[in-house]
């Protein structure tokens, strides 16, 4: 009776301190990784693959395309969702699920499981590359990269991960999603840490440190005082002052516009 007091306790402390993702952006590309967190979709447009086991999925935006791993309780009260879930938390029994919205298709796919746990292994694989990339520049001596936490939702209690559509922490604009073409603001001096791929990116104002890890970006800069390109294939431009410039990657290059 001690050990069942005991290990109810415990799931009763973990409970008490997950930490619940929140994910508000739109029109994004997330890979998330649930980790025994809850997860609620306010965002519209977006593609979200959800890894591991995740206790409640609410999604009240719109229009999202959204592959669950595991899962305990689904509520969809938004509209014009297509929601996919591979396979209960309890082994052997569906998870409970509510459908209050409409237009709303929810269906089970084993195969996306597999595919959600992949795409999670693939984005930590590329996180981690980037942040020895990262320590192995600062080790050279050119500064202003640092490591970057996994993840790209927003979490309720204050974490450090960065928004998939690009997190404003005040002193560095971090992005880690790909397929995203939208402007920033600089400001004077917020740094710029690139991690997604396949982005149009456009930073007005004074740039700090810009850092590029991602690959076949198109970056567009007004000024800056520092760019570092570590992944391969992009194409960064500043329209003013005299940056200082480290490539690394591969068929990148950091010009001036004309």
């Amino acid at each position: 009776m001690y050990r069942l007091l005991a290990a109810l306790s415990l799931c009763l402390a973990t409970a008490a301190f997950a930490d619940p993702i929140d994910v508000d952006d739109n029109s994004t590309n997330q890979t998330l990784r649930c980790e025994g967190n809850d997860v609620t979709v306010n965002g519209n447009s977006n593609n979200i693959t959800l890894a591991g086991e995740c206790p409640t999925v609410t999604i009240n935006g719109n229009k999202n395309q959204i592959a669950i791993d595991a899962v305990g309780k689904l509520s969809v009260p938004g509209n014009n969702n297509q929601v996919s879930w591979a396979r209960a938390i309890i082994k052997g029994k569906k998870p409970t699920i509510s459908n209050p919205g409409s237009h709303n298709q929810i269906a089970q796919s084993r195969a996306g499981g597999a595919a959600a746990r992949a795409a999670a292994d693939a984005t930590d694989a590329a996180q981690a590359t980037t942040n020895a990339a990262a320590a192995a520049m600062e080790a050279a001596g050119v500064g202003g990269l640092g490591v970057v936490r996994s993840g790209s939702g927003s979490k309720s209690s204050g974490s450090s991960a960065s928004s998939g559509s690009g997190s404003d922490s005040g002193e560095t604009i971090g992005i880690l999603q790909g397929n995203l073409k939208k402007t920033f603001d600089c400001g004077e001096g917020k740094d710029v840490n690139i991690q997604g791929g396949d982005n149009e990116l456009t930073f007005t104002g004074e740039c700090g440190t810009v850092n590029v890890a991602g690959g076949h970006n198109v970056v567009r800069l007004e000024s800056a005082e520092a760019i570092n390109v570590m992944g391969t294939g992009n194409t960064v431009t500043y329209r003013s002052g005299s940056p200082s410039a480290n490539i690394v990657g591969k068929n990148s290059s950091v010009k001036k516009e004309k």
